[in-house]
């Protein structure tokens, strides 16, 4: 029993030595990023969230059955130039949740996703559940992996 004890105590205190908090400026950085990523849809600027990602990172959209790989392109840029000629989108966190461990970053909760079509005058409010895996670069905080999911009533959220 006591040899049970003494290792217990020693697997504890390596978790504890290992597992390196996040450090507060790590954290700050990624809901910083993060808030800036989603503004940058907001605002249709494409070159700002095209910056974001890196290259081969996996986009999970509510609206594609089968996930798509990020590329910074010129064609890719060029799509969402395109897209936003005719559309706009609103994206609207409600409490996102944040984690750092070591040099990736996790962000998950709901948010509603507004889409408009200007040409219309029309759009629809989906709400979501959402995750965003970062990975930290030299050059900061790079989306990786980006998952939405629509929940069928907002009821279930709010």
């Amino acid at each position: 029993m006591k040899n049970r004890c003494a290792i217990s105590v020693m697997v504890l205190a390596l978790l504890v030595i290992i597992s390196q908090p996040a450090k507060a400026d790590d954290l700050a950085d990624l809901k910083a990023a993060n808030e800036k990523y989603f503004n940058a849809w907001n605002t249709a600027d494409v070159e700002t969230f095209s910056n974001f990602w890196i290259d081969g990172g996996v986009w999970f959209s509510d609206s594609r059955a089968f996930p798509l790989t990020v590329t910074k392109s010129q064609a890719r840029k060029a799509y969402w130039v395109k897209w936003f000629e005719t559309h706009s989108i609103r994206f609207t966190w409600y409490n996102p949740q944040f984690l750092v461990a070591g040099t990736t970053g996790l962000v998950w909760g709901h948010m509603t996703q507004t889409v408009i079509n200007k040409e219309k005058g029309m759009g629809k409010e989906t709400y979501l559940k959402i995750s965003l895996t970062y990975v930290k670069s030299a050059d900061g905080w790079k989306v990786a992996l980006f998952h939405s999911s629509p929940i069928p009533s907002h009821m279930d959220i709010f």
